[in-house]
């Protein structure tokens, strides 16, 4: 700790850490309040000085400006992948990629493409090949071999399963 007093949050047993969050969490702090205002919460809550307060606020509570990569896709391509795949459901994201260059003339990966429907919310999943079987369905197959366990060979020759060649 860089305090030598003992603090409020010490004397709780709490990590400057812990009480840091706690305050910046706390519906007392607004990320755009003023400067004095701030220093004074910061002393009352937890001791913390001026820059300490600013510098956890920076580093914990939104990304810098201009920091990264710069974005491939606008918001407007965003959108546009993301609605084209509710459109069209059974595509895969190498065929919205194509999409999107035919329509904007801009060209990102099939990764990006990915990445914006996650964005949304969009995830890949396989098709369902089949019905899901209800309680009712179980029953009835239940009910259908038992009635059918005994049955001979003689009994099954007279059956015409159809999916078979």
């Amino acid at each position: 700790m860089r305090f030598k007093e003992m603090t409020s949050s010490t004397r709780l047993g709490i990590d400057s850490n812990t009480a840091a969050f706690m305050f910046f969490t706390s519906a007392a702090f607004a990320p755009r309040q003023s400067v004095s205002s701030v220093e004074c919460l910061a002393n009352q809550r937890i001791n913390l000085g001026r820059n300490e307060v600013f510098d956890w606020s920076d580093t914990h509570r939104s990304r810098r400006p201009g920091a990264g990569r710069p974005r491939a896709t606008t918001s407007t391509d965003d959108r546009y992948i993301q609605l084209t795949a509710r459109r069209n459901r059974t595509e895969n994201a190498t065929q919205l990629q194509r999409q999107l260059l035919l329509a904007t003339g801009r060209r990102v990966s099939s990764q990006t493409v990915r990445n914006r429907l996650h964005e949304g919310g969009l995830y890949a999943h396989r098709s369902m090949v089949c019905i899901p079987l209800t309680p009712h369905h179980r029953a009835a197959r239940r009910r259908w071999a038992a009635e059918h366990r005994d049955w001979e060979q003689h009994d099954w020759s007279q059956v015409l399963f159809t999916d078979e060649s």
